[in-house]
């Protein structure tokens, strides 16, 4: 296993961590956080789809196979 792969599996979230997503609407500037992904989210403030991803955090569960 190459160093970049093993890498990429300690990063990578594990089935009991949650994703929480920050995006901001391009429609009313709203910024907001869920867990819903980029296809299941509107904007709480509009209900606007038309939205930018800003930021992710991964939380809880710990990290993948050391």
């Amino acid at each position: 296993m190459s160093l970049m792969d093993k890498v990429k599996e300690l990063l990578a979230p594990d089935e009991e961590e949650t994703v929480l997503y920050d995006y901001e609407c391009t429609e009313c500037d709203t910024t907001f956080t869920t867990s819903d992904g980029p296809d299941e989210v509107s904007c709480d403030g509009c209900g606007s789809t038309d939205l930018e991803e800003v930021g992710r955090m991964y939380a809880g569960g710990g990290g993948g196979v050391a």
